[in-house]
């Protein structure tokens, strides 16, 4: 992400009050995060500003309100498309939403030129577009977009909870609504985009319904091993939950497990999608360690491929806004840190509440994401929310006298 202050944003052909309003506005507050704030996040030492930032702050994000209302209704009335970030995109979410409207790829890693950017802007007119932490790859671009396209609704999702802080409040400047994958930081977040949404949990990424569909049957053959699995990341930057992997590794029950060394190794390997399914399918139990205070995609995975999972209970709040009610027992063993010297009677319990349901239990788990937790089941909830923002609701906004002071 660029250091340097944001360079001169274009100016819309006759923009009117409320455009010239947004444009000063959000000029001015790119720059203060660029110049200062977004080192302050580091420390969330949002107090350290004088009483004036914030009351300018709070006319910025009244600006802003009136802006995403606008998009939003372009959106309830045209629904041309939906663009998504290159990490959200896929053939079966395409497929997921063909009946109401294209979806396409966009791509902010490639900077357009102006005939480019002046046609993807056309093209966005009247559209959504979804984008998440991993799409942030061109600050600049992303601001351009959203200052020069005020017909498209702009979403960001922080579905990828390891990212810090800093990283969410920056796509959170350039977002109509932002939705956050837990509830820490929900107060600083909104000061930063007009509509804070959620929390809205991660979902399995890996496999699309299609694939689910067509490869349960290998959940009911497989051979499946009763020892602990799952591949981890090294992330130098989580000390704390390396050394809980590596401490549950170095028992017997945790053998199986994989975390690559301190040269940065990842986990991800370039397996198909159904060889993905095949190793996952492998295993009764799998061991769930965040990185944070998160859910990560990891728990919707294990139990869509039929596993229980193993997972630590200070995550326990999250669990709360599932409805579990489908399962006999809900389909999680928790542990903490008076079982971290020995894993193995946690183990023990999961395998046998995994023995204990038998086919019927890995049906539950799995038809239960595949129902309900899949990636197309979290864009349309964030596309719900902005049309229940709107509906209903007047076409007011900021006073004439702010918008002029602002703009002027």
């Amino acid at each position: 992400m660029p250091a340097s202050p944001t360079p001169p944003l274009p100016v819309p052909a006759a923009p009117d009050a409320l455009q010239r309003a947004l444009l000063a506005s959000c000029r001015d507050v790119f720059e203060r995060y660029v110049a200062g704030e977004r080192q302050a996040l580091a420390q969330v030492g949002m107090a350290a500003h004088g009483t004036a930032h914030h009351e300018a702050r709070l006319d910025h994000l009244a600006i802003r309100a009136q802006r995403a209302l606008h998009a939003m209704r372009q959106w309830q009335r045209h629904g041309r498309a939906l663009y998504v970030g290159r990490y959200l995109h896929s053939g079966d979410i395409a497929a997921h939403f063909a009946p109401r409207f294209p979806v396409h790829a966009l791509d902010l890693q490639q900077v357009p030129d102006e005939a480019d950017f002046g046609a993807l802007c056309e093209r966005l007119r009247g559209a959504a577009v979804i984008v998440n932490n991993n799409d942030l790859g061109h600050l600049q671009l992303l601001q351009r977009l959203y200052l020069s396209c005020p017909d498209t609704l702009f979403i960001a999702c922080l579905y990828d909870n390891h990212h810090t802080l800093e990283l969410s409040a920056t796509i959170s400047l350039c977002a109509d609504l932002v939705f956050p994958a837990h509830f820490d930081y929900l107060a600083v977040l909104n000061r930063y985009c007009p509509f804070v949404c959620g929390p809205l949990p991660a979902s399995t990424m890996q496999w699309s319904r299609a694939d689910a569909q067509r490869l349960e049957p290998l959940l009911y053959t497989t051979e499946r091993t009763v020892a602990l699995s799952g591949g981890f990341t090294h992330y130098p930057q989580f000390p704390f939950r390396n050394g809980i992997v590596r401490r549950v590794m170095a028992q017997p029950v945790g053998a199986s497990l994989e975390l690559p060394g301190q040269g940065g190794g990842d986990h991800h390997t370039r397996r198909s999608a159904d060889d993905n399914w095949r190793v996952w399918a492998q295993s009764k139990v799998n061991l769930m360690v965040p990185t944070m205070t998160d859910l990560p995609h990891r728990f919707f995975d294990a139990l869509l491929t039929g596993n229980v999972v193993l997972a630590p209970r200070w995550i326990q709040p999250f669990f709360a806004q599932f409805d579990f009610s489908a399962f006999e027992r809900p389909p999680v063993v928790w542990f903490d840190h008076a079982d971290l010297p020995d894993m193995a009677p946690r183990v023990a319990e999961a395998v046998a509440l995994f023995d204990a349901e038998g086919h019927a239990g890995i049906a539950m788990r799995h038809r239960w994401v595949r129902d309900h937790h899949l990636l197309e089941h979290r864009l349309e909830r964030m596309l719900d929310e902005a049309q229940a923002l709107v509906r209903g609701r007047a076409a007011t906004g900021p006073s004439t006298e702010l918008i002029a002071g602002v703009a002027a």
